[in-house]
């Protein structure tokens, strides 16, 4: 893409597929692809190499009043997307499987964000080189975060939750790996950071860094302000600064069954 604005745009579509293409963005482009519109759903975009827009690789933005759904993302190699390599604002019950997110030069915010955006499935993708792994934001519950690779971020692999109380409720985060972050300033960030996100179900997720000896967490995870509920079992917490897991005892959280060291 040369020049201003985003490569590829879809309004009110549904049942498009975009498969097979090598897009390319310039420093004056916005985004790759972008999905918008009253009724963009059931669409896909699989098998695509995404990089180098200013903005994001993939966009798709529903409204509060109308929410995307049923869309599906995957196969896909998202490189040096300088802000949220994927992003995903009020699309539900959505597929997005099998990515790469990662940078050959500059480092995009995030590897993927999801804003109001719940009842999907985040599954076996990877995510390097970027300021955080991934992100879900307020409004985004019922998800299933499982079996993804998040690491080498320059700061946190994973940022759940929000401002609002409540931002996120009911996701399962399982059989994931986090590790080698916080590789901006070892021990400063936490692999895993959390506000505001009830009822969640933490577990046989495996933490650690591959060069301790030059890069750790500050922890493993940090089940912060407003959390509520979370089951937290059978993890792997290792290579931190300090405490493996920060938890507060009286919030009603299960935990047990995780090995947990610092370095």
């Amino acid at each position: 893409r040369q020049g201003e604005g985003d490569a590829i745009v879809f309004e009110d579509s549904g049942f498009c597929v975009v498969r097979d293409l090598n897009l390319v963005g310039s420093e004056r482009a916005g985004s790759g692809i972008v999905f918008r519109g009253t009724a963009s759903s059931s669409n896909t975009v699989d098998f695509c190499r995404i990089a180098r827009f200013p903005v994001s690789g993939v966009r798709l933005e529903g409204s509060r009043e109308m929410p995307l759904s049923s869309n599906t993302i995957s196969r896909c190699h998202f490189i040096s997307n300088l802000g949220d390599q994927l992003y995903s604002r009020f699309n539900n019950d959505f597929y997005i499987l099998q990515n790469q997110f990662g940078a050959h030069g500059g480092t995009p915010n995030t590897g993927a964000r999801l804003v109001h955006s719940s009842a999907g499935t985040y599954s076996m993708n990877y995510h390097w080189g970027n300021r955080v792994a991934f992100a879900m934001e307020s409004g985004s519950h019922f998800n299933r975060i499982v079996n993804n690779r998040f690491e080498n971020s320059r700061r946190e692999g994973v940022v759940f939750g929000g401002e609002a109380p409540y931002a996120c409720m009911l996701t399962i985060f399982t059989n994931n790996t986090i590790h080698t972050n916080s590789e901006e300033a070892s021990g400063r960030y936490p692999a895993v950071r959390a506000a505001n996100v009830t009822d969640l179900v933490f577990a046989n997720n495996q933490v650690f860094s591959w060069d301790a000896a030059s890069v750790v967490h500050s922890s493993s995870l940090v089940v912060g302000p407003g959390c509520r509920d979370w089951i937290i079992r059978q993890n792997t917490f290792r290579h931190n600064a300090g405490p493996a897991l920060v938890c507060p005892p009286d919030a009603g959280h299960v935990v047990g069954d995780d090995i947990q060291e610092t370095k």
